[in-house]
């Protein structure tokens, strides 16, 4: 199975970080058929066959 992970820092703060990921997760889930969710500072994603999750800081989003 792939995997991917990707870690990148940020200087937009955790407000407008979290912002940002979840206009893409709107945008993506209407496009792709995507479910996710946040707990707490982590978004969850689902898709059949995938699933995978953003976590972000004040500093860094991992995507995994």
């Amino acid at each position: 199975m792939s995997a991917i992970y990707i870690k990148r820092t940020h200087s937009l703060g955790m407000e407008k970080a979290r912002n940002i990921s979840q206009t893409v997760a709107e945008e993506i889930a209407g496009k792709y058929q995507i479910s996710w969710q946040w707990r707490e500072q982590d978004l969850i994603f689902r898709h059949p066959g995938a699933s995978g999750y953003l976590k972000l800081s004040d500093d860094s989003v991992v995507i995994n």
